[in-house]
């Protein structure tokens, strides 16, 4: 009957997540929950322990536990498009992913979705990006990697956690967010907490594609699947 396990500032080795994997494998049923944190001298990071567990459960994806916590690790970009790769490899998508904490950057956010980019599909569908670090530099930023993902075709992602963050959310970045929902019918949740500068204009826009109410056809075509921003 057990539904969760946290395995939180351990210093196991890639051996001793093996034997885990293998007994949840022979479980009758998956886990609801499981919670990985490694710590690790001089912040190594942890990409070949958590990518060998999880290819253990290459034989039977159904068994990966419903919600998988990995915040606070040190994952690379690599490790992360190994995570994504994997991930988009499934079955059934994940419930829930939690990378909070893992300082990875928009380089590494990116990373992350190009690994799931064969099958958006099989994304989990609540992603939580909280307090990682994403800040914009030269030409990419958080809000044009999200939304190029969200735009591909099945993609199923419900819910985006992205608070505490270091860039602004700006006129022109609240319009890249407009042009998703004018599109992505999937999408029920976006909360971001980040340096809000957008004015009236870009308000005024964010309002039109939740309700335009021009005309009854427009009100009809206007994003009726967010139910929070």
């Amino acid at each position: 009957n057990l539904e969760e396990i946290e395995l939180l500032g351990n210093e196991m080795t890639s051996s001793g997540f093996r034997c885990i994997a293998a007994a949840l494998i022979c479980r009758t049923r998956p886990l609801k929950r499981l919670s990985i944190g490694i710590y690790h001298e001089n912040d190594r990071a942890i990409d070949s322990e958590v990518i060998e567990f999880l290819e253990k459960f290459s034989s039977k994806p159904e068994h990966l536990p419903d919600r998988l916590i990995l915040g606070g690790n040190h994952i690379s970009h690599n490790g992360l498009r190994q995570l994504g790769n994997f991930l988009s490899n499934r079955v059934s998508s994940l419930e829930m992913l939690e990378l909070d904490f893992v300082y990875f950057s928009s380089g590494g956010l990116r990373a992350f979705f190009e690994g799931l980019q064969d099958n958006p599909q099989n994304a989990p569908k609540h992603l939580n990006f909280a307090d990682t670090d994403l800040y914009d530099y030269d030409y990419l930023n958080p809000t044009m990697v999200i939304s190029e993902f969200l735009l591909r075709p099945n993609c199923s992602v419900e819910r985006i956690f992205l608070e505490n963050q270091d860039f602004q959310l700006d006129d022109e970045k609240l319009e890249i967010f407009v042009n998703v929902l004018g599109t992505n019918h999937t999408l029920k949740e976006l909360a971001i907490d980040a340096d809000d500068t957008f004015t009236s204009n870009g308000w005024n826009k964010l309002s039109s594609v939740l309700c335009n109410a021009t005309s009854i056809g427009a009100t009809y075509a206007s994003n009726h699947t967010i139910t929070r921003f």
